[in-house]
């Protein structure tokens, strides 16, 4: 999965590490998948 999305899961890893695991766990998938739908454009 993550070699099919490239730069952007790289993107999407570095802003989660900058913000914390947390983050990921804290809030609804929504606005992760509509992050990787805006790095996928």
């Amino acid at each position: 999965m993550v070699e099919n999305m490239g730069t952007g899961a790289r993107l999407l890893v570095d802003l989660l590490v900058e913000h914390g695991v947390e983050v990921v766990f804290g809030v609804p998938g929504g606005p992760i998948l509509s992050l990787l739908n805006e790095i996928d454009r």
